[in-house]
């Protein structure tokens, strides 16, 4: 009897990695492309909002990502260039979130890059900068709107002060006379 439920486990066991496997290779992914190492108080970057999902068409993306507003303001958000054709709920600033909400027509998208939409920022204040997704589902063309959505991206990055010296530093002596 216990050969038997051992058996019954690796089976069940077997069945499920494999599942998981499938599920995994089949998965979408929400990521940023673009994010500096380091910006300065006040310069301005962008970074893209991606969808990637090489093994299954996509047909709808939505989501809402989180920016210490406190660290970074949001100067424009473009939607040129995206795999969206028609926006539920455009991309959205509210505080320190942007959700946004749309739909690829027919027959969607599928590539490991797609353009969502893109966020010019800029720098307010020193400090180290965590860019995370806080929610997100991406669905599959596939009639049930299966979410496909495996992975959340985030991101970080330095905004730094203009001039960087050592409290009490003296600023350099110009050779130019």
């Amino acid at each position: 009897k216990s050969l038997l439920s051992f058996r019954t486990f690796a089976i069940l066991l077997l069945c499920l990695l494999s599942a998981n496997t499938a599920w995994a290779l089949n998965s979408a992914t929400l990521f940023f492309v673009g994010v500096p190492k380091e910006v300065q108080v006040g310069q301005r970057f962008s970074v893209s909002v991606k969808v990637g999902s090489s093994a299954e068409s996509v047909n709808a993306v939505s989501g809402s990502l989180s920016f210490p507003d406190s660290l970074l303001s949001v100067v424009s958000i473009s939607k040129e260039k995206s795999v969206i054709n028609l926006w539920i709920s455009e991309p959205t600033v509210a505080r320190n979130k942007i959700s946004f909400e749309g739909v690829i027509l027919n027959p969607g998208f599928e590539g490991s890059s797609g353009q969502v939409f893109n966020i010019t920022f800029e720098g307010k204040k020193s400090w180290k900068v965590f860019l995370n997704f806080n929610e997100g589902s991406v669905l599959a063309n596939d009639g049930r709107g299966s979410n496909i959505l495996g992975n959340l991206g985030s991101a970080s990055l330095s905004v730094v002060s203009s001039v960087a010296h050592t409290p009490g530093e003296k600023e350099p002596e110009s050779n130019i006379t």
